[in-house]
């Protein structure tokens, strides 16, 4: 199923597999990834490029918001499946909960991190705009440090690998 693109009357966006095409010439765009991990597309109007997340351009035509949420966050976390059933609006808090851990985290634990120049661990979370940090040289002290944030905010805590 496809439908136009808000705003860009030349163009739309398949339902099904997130292609994008240009209804005067019919042909499919080919999107192109980043180093960030989405793919992008260029749709042009009024003679100007502009560039566009595919994800969000699914969640623009096709997922209601009626909680004006800012972001279309991908559900599995893989910032290549663009399918409806893998997005969904999301606050930047919500969004950044989502977040898997990052490929240098050798803990398992997401927000915590050890820190080279320190020769420690630390529990580092942003939530509503403002930072909360712990440092220790033992990493229990870190991981209950983020047990204690994550119950005191009322958050589900993220744990990966099972741990």
């Amino acid at each position: 199923m496809w439908k136009q693109i808000n705003n860009y009357p030349d163009y739309e966006i398949n339902y099904n597999d997130a292609t994008v095409r240009n209804i005067k010439t019919n042909k499919i765009l080919k999107p192109y990834l980043e180093n960030d991990g989405y793919h992008r597309i260029t749709l042009c109007k009024d003679k100007k490029r502009k560039n566009f997340r595919i994800h969000r351009l699914m969640g623009l035509t096709f997922l209601p918001n009626s909680n004006n949420k800012p972001c279309v966050d991908h559900k599995n976390r893989n910032r290549s499946d663009n399918r409806l059933v893998n997005l969904k609006w999301a606050t930047l808090s919500e969004n950044q909960q989502n977040r898997s851990k990052n490929k240098n985290n050798t803990t398992g634990y997401t927000n915590i991190r050890w820190q080279e120049n320190k020769q420690g661990w630390e529990f580092h979370k942003r939530y509503q705009c403002k930072q909360y940090s712990k440092f220790s040289k033992d990493l229990e002290v870190c991981l209950k440090a983020r047990e204690e944030f994550y119950k005191s905010k009322n958050l589900i805590m993220v744990n990966n690998n099972n741990k």
